[in-house]
């Protein structure tokens, strides 16, 4: 077949010329499509290493010191090297950590001294009470008179004191005494005032 005219051959030119503008329409595409691929494979993993993986880190330190309530060797700053708000939340959980420890660190001082504390103030309150008289009725062989007596000091040891004694068969002399205060010092007062007497 011959093809003949101007018309013709330019239709077949502008056939080629299309073919080959598709052509190159989609290689372009297939490109485009490929960059936007690395673009987007290249964004999740600066994300990741950026943003995910800080955060999972943060979580699972923040998650072992609540359980464990021991602080570890490493810290979050040395993993995670971001200077951004991830790299200041590694910062500031770093430093919770820290005061937390040193703040259960020193209730646990607290508490000791305070049990320490407790017991000897038991064991005076226990001495004190045993320098006081405490058989009762204390002269079961006199009928002519009931005598009892108790001390509750306000603390776990006080200032007050009593102690009772015959004088001779006809006499009963009783002795009581509060010491001005409250506490230890009221306390060694009348114990030095008892082993005086």
């Amino acid at each position: 077949m011959r093809i003949t005219g101007r018309n013709t051959s330019v239709c077949i030119t502008g056939y080629q010329t299309g073919s080959a503008r598709r052509a190159y329409i989609h290689k372009v595409i297939l490109v485009l499509l490929l960059l936007a691929l690395v673009v987007i494979i290249g964004q999740g993993i600066y994300l990741y290493r950026m943003l995910l993986k800080p955060v999972k880190q943060i979580t699972e330190e923040t998650a072992r010191f609540a359980r464990e309530n021991v602080k570890t060797g490493k810290k979050l700053t040395k993993m995670i090297k971001n200077r951004d708000e991830v790299g200041q939340l590694a910062g500031s959980i770093d430093e919770m950590e820290e005061q937390i420890h040193h703040y259960v660190e020193n209730l646990t001082m607290i508490t000791a001294e305070k049990e320490r504390i407790s017991t000897e103030l038991s064991l005076a309150t226990h001495i004190q009470a045993d320098m006081l008289p405490h058989d009762f009725p204390p002269f079961p062989d006199r009928t002519e008179f009931e005598l009892f007596a108790s001390m509750d000091p306000a603390k776990e040891v006080g200032g007050d004191f009593y102690d009772f004694f015959l004088v001779d068969d006809d006499h009963l002399c009783m002795v009581m005494a509060d010491v001005s205060g409250k506490g230890v010092p009221a306390a060694l007062f009348m114990m030095a005032a008892m082993s005086i007497r």
